[in-house]
Formats: C-alpha cells, structure tokens, sequence
C-alpha cells in the first residue's frame, strides 16, 4: 500500500512539475512575445517621430521655398533685381534647380554682371537643353558673353 500510495504520489507530483514546466514554458513565450510586441512598438514609435520630424523639415522647406520665390518674384515686379538676385540666390542654395540657375542668371543679366550672367544661363541650357526657352536663353547667352568680353577688353 505504501508503494502504491508513493507511486501516486510520485505520479502526481511529476505531473504537477510537467505542469509547471509548461506553465513557465507558456509564460516565457508569452514574455518573449509581448517583449517583442513592446518593442516592435518602440522601433514603431521611433520610426513614426523620426518621419514626423522629416516631415516637419519638409514642411518648413517647402514654406521658405515658397516665401523665396514670392520675394523674387515681388522685387522683381518691382523692378528691384538686387533683391529679386538675392530670394534666388536662395532658391539655387536651398534647390540647385536649373530653373532658379535660369532666374538668377537673367536677373544677372539685368543688372549687368554679365559673368554670373553667363556662368548661370549656361548651366541651364546644359540642364535643359530642350527647354521651351532655350532659345531665348541662347541669345541672352549670347549677349552676356559679348558683354562679358567688352568689359574685359
């Protein structure tokens, strides 16, 4: 009877420990799932400031681009090309556009420094060969290089 009842025990109390083994078992799947899922979170959260930062930086780029452009183009209306010359400075500083290259290099030429003039309408035409206004560009080109060449002589 002894023998029986130790083997019970016996039985009973590996089976409890089978149990507790898989509890524990059970328990650390399930800590090293939700660590996962608390740090799938983390890298998730940090992924999401770092695109709100980036999109924040955007934004404010895009509100200067468009304040530089509005103040070239207002000076210019104006008919003060200094200051049109220097919003489009910062538009070739902040977009390296060949557009804004184009811009400064005609305001350049207006205001008769016909080397930035010519270094500016070139790198256009070079960027945009086929551009509508290449042609146009072309003669003012042109006319800033032989003004360029007077002054040196």
């Amino acid at each position: 009877m002894r023998v029986k009842l130790f083997l019970k025990f016996a039985v009973m109390a590996s089976v409890v420990f089978a149990a507790d083994v898989l509890a524990l078992e059970a328990m650390t799947v399930y800590q090293t799932q939700a660590f996962k899922v608390t740090e799938l979170h983390r890298v998730n959260k940090n992924t999401i400031d770092l695109i709100v930062v980036e999109l924040d930086k955007v934004e404010r780029l895009e509100a200067e681009l468009t304040r530089q452009a509005n103040l070239k183009n207002a000076h210019r209306r104006q008919g003060d090309y200094a200051r049109a010359m220097l919003a489009c400075d910062h538009l070739v500083e902040l977009t390296q556009a060949p557009e804004h290259r184009r811009d400064r290099g005609l305001l350049a030429h207006a205001l008769r420094t016909y080397g930035a003039a010519s270094e500016d309408l070139a790198a256009y035409l070079e960027a945009r060969p086929d551009a509508k206004d290449a042609h146009a560009i072309g003669l003012a080109l042109e006319e800033a290089r032989e003004q360029a060449d007077q002054v040196l002589h």
